[in-house]
C-alpha cells in the first residue's frame, strides 16, 4: 500500500471520528432538549395542579365563608329568640326583645313575630298566675249555672243570696255539664296543660261563660306567645337542618 493512499484512509477515519463525536454531542444536545421540554411539562403539570389545588381550596373557603355567615344568621336568629322567650315569660312588656327578633329575622318569620306586637306592648300572665287565679273562675262560673234568674224582682233576690254561698264540685270529669267542665280544665290547667283547659272551657255557655270569660281572654294571650314561639323556633330549626342536608 503506497503512502499516498494510507493519508486518505487515515482523513477519512478522522472525519468519521469528527462526525461520530458530532452526532454524540447532538444525541447529548437532544436529549438536554427532550429532558428540558419533560421538565417544562411536568413543571406546568405542577403548576396547573397547583393552580387547581389553590382554585379549590378558594372554593372551599368561600363555601365555608357562606356557610359560616348562614350559620351565623342562624345563631343570631336562635339567640334572639331564646331572649323572646325569656322576656315573654313573665307577665312583663317583652317589646324590646321582639324587635330584636324582627331585626334579624327572615322574611318567612316576619308575619309570625308582627302578630305579637300587640300582646308584646303589655305582657301576658304567666302560666303560674293563671293556674292560681282558675280556683276562683271556677267557683264563679259553677256557681252561675246554678243561680235562679234576676229578671224579676224576686229571682233577683234570690240570686243575690244565693250569690252569697258559693261552692262547687271537684273531681268529677265525666260528662259535659258545667261542673264536669269545669272540673277538667282545672285538672289540665294544673298540670300544664293550658291549652287543653282552654279548649274544655270554650264548651261553656251562658252565664258561666261569662264569668270565665275574662280569665280566658288573658289565657289566651298567654297561648298566643307560646305557641308563637314554638312555632318560629321549629321553623328557625327545620331551615338550619334542611340547609345542613343541602351543602351535604
Amino acid at each position: 500500500v503506497s503512502a499516498s493512499s494510507a493519508e486518505p484512509s487515515a482523513a477519512a477515519a478522522a472525519n468519521i471520528a469528527k462526525l461520530e463525536a458530532a452526532l454524540a454531542n447532538l444525541s447529548t444536545e437532544l436529549s438536554k432538549v427532550q429532558r428540558d421540554q419533560v421538565l417544562a411539562l411536568t413543571d406546568r403539570a405542577d403548576q396547573k395542579s397547583q393552580l387547581g389545588t389553590l382554585s379549590a381550596a378558594l372554593q372551599a373557603q368561600a363555601s365555608r365563608t357562606l356557610q359560616n355567615n348562614a350559620n351565623g344568621d342562624e345563631t343570631l336568629i336562635l339567640l334572639a329568640l331564646g331572649q323572646l322567650h325569656r322576656e315573654s315569660r313573665s307577665n312583663q312588656p317583652f317589646s324590646g326583645a321582639l324587635q330584636q327578633t324582627l331585626a334579624v329575622a327572615p322574611e318567612t318569620m316576619q308575619g309570625d313575630l308582627a302578630a305579637l306586637n300587640s300582646v308584646a306592648k303589655t305582657g301576658a300572665a304567666t302560666v303560674v298566675e293563671l293556674a292560681e287565679e282558675f280556683g276562683k273562675v271556677a267557683t264563679d262560673s259553677t256557681q252561675a249555672a246554678r243561680l235562679p234568674s234576676s229578671d224579676t224582682w224576686y229571682g233577683k233576690t234570690l240570686h243575690n243570696l244565693a250569690s252569697l254561698v258559693k261552692f262547687r264540685r271537684v273531681g268529677d270529669t265525666e260528662g259535659d255539664n258545667v261542673d264536669a267542665l269545669v272540673a277538667g280544665a282545672e285538672e289540665k290547667i294544673m298540670t300544664g296543660e293550658l291549652a287543653a283547659g282552654v279548649a274544655l272551657l270554650k264548651n261553656l255557655d251562658g252565664e258561666p261563660a261569662k264569668a270565665a270569660a275574662p280569665w280566658l281572654k288573658r289565657a289566651e294571650r298567654r297561648l298566643q306567645v307560646e305557641i308563637a314561639l314554638e312555632q318560629l323556633l321549629t321553623q328557625v330549626t327545620a331551615t338550619a337542618v334542611l340547609e345542613k342536608q343541602t351543602t351535604n
